[in-house]
């Protein structure tokens, strides 16, 4: 509301505005939020994972068995397995590099592991809509104020 009443009729204001609106009820987490809850999801995606999996009796052995004793692979970086994309998504929000973590969750396979992302997945999205907003607006303020715009 306050970034409306101060815009004026700056397009490209305007245009950020209609891009956050969608997030003003349930906003968005920080990185730090987004990695405190990675573990507990990326648990619950291994686990989901167990019920994606279809095939011969003993898969299904194997899956209750990893069911009870959920087990995540921290090895698997870059493999494009589950355990590898969560792994590469973990690294990759250490690093605080957002845009990695999202696009390794987005290529999940399965739907019961989807469902399990797909929470994360949407707060890490408002995170990086948010930061793409923030660096426009910040990049537009700093043209206004040195004048740069016009000279283009």
């Amino acid at each position: 509301n306050q970034l409306e009443r101060s815009s004026g009729d700056d397009p490209l204001i305007a245009e950020q505005i209609t891009t956050l609106k969608p997030l003003a009820d349930q906003g968005a987490p920080t990185i730090e939020k987004l990695r405190q809850s990675f573990p507990v999801m990326a648990q619950e995606a291994v686990q989901a994972a167990t019920d994606d999996h279809s095939g011969s009796v003993l898969d299904a052995t194997w899956a209750n068995i990893k069911k009870l004793i959920p087990i995540r692979r921290v090895d698997a970086a870059g493999e494009e397995s589950l355990e590898g994309r969560l792994v590469t998504a973990e690294n990759a929000l250490e690093h605080d590099d957002l845009d990695a973590a999202i696009a390794a969750l987005q290529g999940v396979e399965g739907d019961h592991a989807s469902v399990a992302v797909a929470d994360w997945l949407a707060a890490a999205e408002n995170r990086q809509i948010l930061n793409s907003a923030i660096a426009s607006l910040s990049a537009h303020a700093i043209d206004l104020l040195t004048g740069s715009e016009d000279s283009q």
